[in-house]
Order: C-alpha cells, then sequence, then structure tokens
C-alpha cells in the first residue's frame, strides 16, 4: 500500500495523537528506500538517496528533481548484466576496425588492412624481374619492373680458358673425371666411338641400341649375349699354338671315355622354357656325362651357374684319341686276320 509520508513532520504544533502515524508513515518509506514505486512521501529532504526499481538506479535528490547517481558518482555494482551506455571499441594503426560494446553480448569486430601496394597482382616476365618495396614491418610497399641485364660480351673464361673460347677434351675429361665419347669422322653424320680411358665413375651398364659397323673391330673384355649369336664369317676364340703349351700328357681310355657318352634328340623341358629357351627339337650330349669323363669340357651355363653346359669344341681332343684307339685295333686284328 502507497504510504504518504511527510518528511516536515511532526512538528511541534501536531497534535500528539497524529505524530505516531506521520513517524511510522516515515518509517515504512525509509524501509522501502523511498522507492516511488511502492511510496510517495513529500517534502523530502535535499541530497535523499532512494532506489528507484522502475529504472534500476541509486538516484539522489537535488531539493527539486531526483538524478541518477551513476551520472553524478562511480559506482560499480558486484555483478552486471548491461551497460547504462554503450562503449565504442575502436583499432587503428596498422588495421582499422570499430564496434559498439554494451556487456549484453559478445561482439565481433572486422579488421582491415590498409592499402599501402599501389599496384597490386603479379609481376615480372621472361624480360624484367620484380623490384619489392617493404616497410619496416615487412608490409610491401610498391612493386616496380627493371629488365633482366642480359651481357652483351661472349664468356670470356671456361675451365681457365680465356678469349674465344673453345673446349678441348682435356677440360671436359679434367671436370667429368673420365674421358667421354670421341668422335669418328666429321659432322653429325660421323660415327662415335667410346674411348674410356682411366677410371669412368657411375657408368654400371652401357647399352648398344644399333648393330656395330662391319669395318670396326671392337675389343671387349668380356662378353655376354642374351640370344643366339650367328657370323658370315669365321669364329677364332682362344689359342691352340703349341708354342703357348705345356704338355701334361695323352688323354688315356680315350675309346672306352666316348663310350660312356650318349648322343641323343631332346626339346627344352618346362625348366629350360622359363628361363627363355623354346621348345625345339635339338641334337646334344649330357654335360653331366661329360664332365665325368671330361670335365675339362664343361662349364657353368650363361643363363644361370647352377646349371651346367659343354664346351663342345672340346670333345675334338677326345674323340680325336679315340679315333686312334679304334684305328690301332684295327691294325692289330687285320694283322691278325693276315697271319692266319
Amino acid at each position: 500500500m502507497m504510504t504518504s509520508s511527510d518528511f516536515s513532520k511532526p512538528q511541534s504544533s501536531d497534535l500528539y495523537t497524529s505524530i505516531p502515524s506521520e513517524i511510522n508513515a516515515i518509517n515504512a518509506d525509509l524501509s522501502k528506500g523511498l522507492d516511488p514505486a511502492t511510496s510517495s512521501p513529500i517534502n523530502v529532504p535535499t541530497n535523499a538517496l532512494r532506489w528507484n526499481s522502475a529504472n534500476g538506479y541509486w538516484e539522489k535528490f537535488s531539493g527539486t528533481v531526483w538524478s541518477a547517481m551513476a551520472a553524478i558518482y562511480n559506482i560499480c555494482a558486484a555483478t552486471a548484466v548491461k551497460l547504462a551506455i554503450a562503449r565504442a571499441i575502436a583499432f587503428s594503426g596498422d588495421v582499422a576496425g570499430t564496434g559498439n560494446f554494451d556487456g549484453s553480448q559478445n561482439i565481433s569486430i572486422a579488421l582491415t588492412l590498409p592499402n599501402v601496394n599501389a599496384n597490386p597482382g603479379t609481376a615480372g616476365s621472361s624480360t624484367q624481374v620484380p623490384v619489392v618495396t617493404s616497410n619496416s614491418k615487412g608490409q610491401i610497399t610498391g612493386i616496380s619492373l627493371a629488365a633482366i641485364a642480359f651481357p652483351a660480351a661472349p664468356v670470356s673464361s671456361v675451365f681457365g680458358r680465356t678469349g674465344a673460347v673453345a673446349l678441348a677434351l682435356s677440360d671436359v675429361v679434367g671436370a667429368l673425371g673420365y674421358t667421354p665419347p670421341t668422335p669418328i669422322g666429321g659432322g653429325a653424320s660421323g660415327t662415335w666411338g667410346i674411348n674410356v680411358s682411366g677410371t669412368a665413375y657411375n657408368i654400371t651398364a652401357y647399352t648398344i641400341n644399333q648393330s656395330l659397323g662391319t669395318g670396326n673391330t671392337p675389343t671387349f673384355a668380356g662378353l655376354a649375349i642374351n640370344g643366339q649369336m650367328t657370323a658370315t664369317g669365321n669364329i677364332t676364340a682362344y689359342y691352340s699354338d703349341d708354342r703357348l703349351k705345356t704338355r701334361l700328357g695323352y688323354i688315356e681310355d680315350a675309346l672306352g671315355k666316348v663310350k660312356q657318352l650318349s648322343g641323343f634328340y631332346y626339346e627344352a623341358n618346362k625348366a629350360a622354357q622359363s628361363l627363355g629357351y623354346k621348345k625345339v627339337r635339338e641334337v646334344g650330349v649330357s654335360a653331366q656325362q661329360v664332365q665325368s669323363v671330361l670335365p675339362e669340357a664343361v662349364a657353368p651355363a650363361p643363363i644361370d651357374a647352377k646349371y651346367l653346359t659343354v664346351r663342345y669344341e672340346r670333345l675334338t681332343a677326345l674323340l680325336i684319341e679315340a679315333i686312334k684307339e679304334l684305328d690301332a685295333r684295327v691294325d692289330s686284328l687285320s694283322k691278325e686276320v693276315m697271319a692266319a
């Protein structure tokens, strides 16, 4: 219930019976904080304080009007939901952006970088290079173009050679560590030979993709051919000159050794086919049989060292001695027949 206290009461002229009611009314208004929503006192003294539940402020009476104390004094609340007056937050300098904050919710401020480069975009070409200018903070403030300066004069020194530069083979050998291929003949249509002297590094294999010229006589320390080898002329191999040999004895019982060998037809089995041999009719002997009677005529097969192959040319010596033994028997039998 709204009270109606008069802060000028009681006075000496008032009746005693009215004094308690005035004091009670004043006490009731004071207990409610003089909130205008629950009380409406009169003759309030200057500088009186009250709580105004309508606007949520503490107010002070100037003698004529009530004014919010927040506008006069720095009053801090233990908790606050919202600022009475929103405050502006502004960024300046290298970035710019503004926003208003009253404490009621989070805010997001978009920052903008200033334009410091007057020529944005790409720069440079095959004949020009970009020249970049930056400030102390690393920002690009400008880009200009400068022409690429190509030397007008030719190269004056290569590998220590001056003047009209012409590389000698020794220059390349010294730089690369090995002698490169040397041309044989003239011009781009000439033939090229391989001439490596000393130690050639990092060369693990060399593949010849074309036929060797018939007029050439290449020399190889070793040659492995994965396929058939044919020749229109004679094939000369190893050595047979007696002046290069120290004889260790003749082949004994050559005929008996030949009789232990068998000549037969055959074709490549599955193991041989897996190594690349074709299934065709062949004629030959057994390397194991030859090894048992003449091991010097057997060698590891080039396709795989765990297999054997026969050096057929070395069987000739065995056959010669076997024929001689057979001839001696024929002579002996002829003499016996003649004497009978």
